[in-house]
C-alpha cells in the first residue's frame, strides 16, 4: 500500500491563507470577548482588531457574531483538550499525573473559560449549542481524568474496588470546586487562599490519597 498522498489546500480549492485568516480572528476575539464580554464587542470591533474589513469577517463567519463566539469556544476547548493530554504525558505515576492534571486546571487550563460563563448560559440563544458546549465541557475533562484512574487501577497503583469513574467524579469535584473558588476571589480582589497552585495541587492529591488525617 502506497503513501497516501499529502492533501494540496490549493488544488483543493481552498487557500491556505484563509485558515490563517480564521485563527488570527479567533484569537483576537477571545481576548475581546474576554475583556468586554459577549455584550461589548462588536463585530466592528473583531474586524479591526485583525485589521481586515467586516464584509470580509462575514465572510469567514456569515451567521454573525455567535457563529464566532461558538468558534472562539470551540477553539478554547480544543486547546484545553490538548493542554490535559500534554499533562498527563508525562509520568506514568498516577499521583503525577494527577497533579500535573490539577496544575494545568488550576493555571492555564480555564484562563478564558470563567469570564465567558455568564455569556454561555446568557447570551447564546440556541439551547441545544448550549447544551454540547456544557456537555463537551465537563465530557472532555471527565474523560481525561478516568482514563488516567483507568490505567493507575490496571498497572496496580490503586484499588480496583472502587470504580475509575467514581474516582474521576470525585476528583473532578474537588477541582472543580477549588478552581470556581479561586476564580471568584480573584474577581472579587480578596487575595487567594494562601497557598501557591502547586502547594494547592499536591493538597488535592494527598487527600485523595491520603485523606485529610495526618495532613
Amino acid at each position: 500500500m502506497g503513501r497516501p498522498k499529502k492533501l494540496n489546500l490549493k488544488d483543493a480549492g481552498v487557500d491556505p491563507s484563509d485558515f490563517e485568516t480564521r485563527n488570527r480572528i479567533i484569537h483576537a476575539s477571545i481576548i475581546l470577548f474576554k475583556e468586554k464580554g459577549f455584550k461589548g464587542v462588536s463585530m466592528k470591533d473583531v474586524a479591526e482588531a485583525v485589521s481586515i474589513t467586516p464584509a470580509a469577517l462575514y465572510y469567514y463567519f456569515p451567521d454573525g457574531k455567535e457563529a464566532l463566539f461558538l468558534a472562539v469556544l470551540e477553539n478554547i476547548l480544543d486547546e484545553r483538550k490538548q493542554g490535559m493530554e500534554q499533562a498527563i504525558s508525562g509520568s506514568l505515576c498516577i499521583q503525577d499525573r494527577l497533579y500535573a492534571l490539577t496544575m494545568y486546571f488550576l493555571t492555564a487550563g480555564n484562563e478564558a473559560l470563567p469570564v465567558l460563563m455568564r455569556d454561555i448560559s446568557v447570551q447564546l440563544k440556541d439551547e441545544r449549542s448550549r447544551g454540547e458546549f456544557w456537555h463537551r465541557f465537563g465530557g472532555d475533562y471527565a474523560a481525561t481524568v478516568t482514563k488516567v484512574f483507568q490505567e493507575g487501577a490496571a498497572n496496580g497503583e490503586i484499588t480496583k474496588v472502587v470504580s475509575p469513574e467514581l474516582l474521576a467524579t470525585l476528583f473532578s469535584g474537588m477541582n472543580f470546586s477549588l478552581g470556581r473558588s479561586l476564580h471568584l476571589q480573584a474577581h472579587a480582589n480578596r487575595g487567594d487562599t494562601g497557598m501557591e497552585p502547586e502547594k494547592l495541587a499536591r493538597t488535592v492529591v494527598d487527600i485523595l490519597f491520603n485523606g485529610i488525617r495526618g495532613i
